[in-house]
């Protein structure tokens, strides 16, 4: 029983390579990687934008900051 965290670990990472592996296969290169070969529309950027406007301050402890008594 005290294997099974490293048993757990070492499937995860087993399985994220094996993922990674996959993924590289069906890249065609750079600029498919850095601009999704020019497939991402609008509304889909809006919300990968406000997503990372949100997770930002959130991540820092903003919130936590403006309860009373802090």
């Amino acid at each position: 029983m005290a294997n099974v965290p490293l048993i757990m670990f070492l499937f995860f990472i087993a399985i994220t390579l094996g993922i990674t592996y996959w993924a590289s296969k069906r890249s065609s290169g750079s600029s498919a990687y850095f601009a999704a070969s020019r497939q991402i529309k609008g509304w889909q950027n809006g919300i990968a934008v406000a997503g990372d406007y949100m997770s930002a301050p959130l991540s820092s402890g903003s919130p936590a900051s403006r309860l009373p008594g802090l």
